[in-house]
């Protein structure tokens, strides 16, 4: 039994430090690129705690061809390890997604999110103009503000969508609502969102106190 433990803990060794060589190997191969490693002590053993990952490529091509917006969410891990991935995602001239950078943590915190993005400033800088995009999460919401304080923070509206249907679900808001976030122009915008506010005023109230960031 010893000698099968052993084994397995030798497996767990030898596959952290393949992450490191990895990070090694990509470093010297795409050089600009960004990893970072971090670990941490549990009961005297070493554990993987996060990591975050930005390409060479992935960073000149956002800088030199992409539209000053970023996104930024997380997703859930599921399998045999769990946690939270997390992207930076852009938007090319073609309205195309555009990756940037990637992170693996084990929850969405503000110490997780402040991370990221402070990774994430090291590789795009934070200049006037850059708008970044996200959920509602109160740690993230807080991280942005911290790392970047020159960006225009405002909230996904899908995850925004979501919620308000919850509280108002006739059509005059299907009709308006999307087409409202989809405008270009101030003019179309406020005409959309007027034909709400006729119907339902306290629709807006609910969305100026809950989703200012819109």
């Amino acid at each position: 039994m010893k000698c099968a433990l052993d084994k397995i803990h030798g497996t767990y060794e030898e596959s952290f430090q393949l992450l490191f060589n990895w990070a090694a190997q990509l470093e010297q191969s795409s050089p600009g690129s960004l990893v970072e490693i971090e670990v941490e002590n549990d009961g005297g053993q070493t554990r993987f705690k996060r990591i975050f990952v930005a390409l060479k490529p992935c960073i000149d091509g956002f800088l030199a061809g992409c539209r000053p917006f970023i996104g930024v969410d997380a997703s859930f891990l599921h399998g045999k390890y769990t946690g939270q991935l997390a992207s930076a995602t852009g938007v090319d001239g073609q309205n195309w997604l555009y990756h940037i950078a990637y992170a693996v943590f084990d929850s969405e915190t503000e110490d997780n999110w402040t991370w990221f993005l402070e990774n994430l400033h090291k590789v795009i800088g934070d200049p006037p103009g850059r708008v970044l995009c996200s959920d509602a999460c109160k740690g993230l919401e807080k991280a942005i503000v911290a790392v970047f304080p020159q960006a225009e923070n405002r909230e996904c509206m899908r995850h925004m969508y979501n919620n308000f249907m919850k509280q108002y679900t006739e059509d005059v808001f299907t009709d308006h609502l999307y087409p409202a976030a989809r405008s270009y122009i101030e003019y179309m915008f406020k005409w959309h969102m007027g034909k709400i506010a006729e119907f339902a005023p306290a629709a807006i109230d609910y969305l100026e106190e809950h989703h200012s960031r819109l």
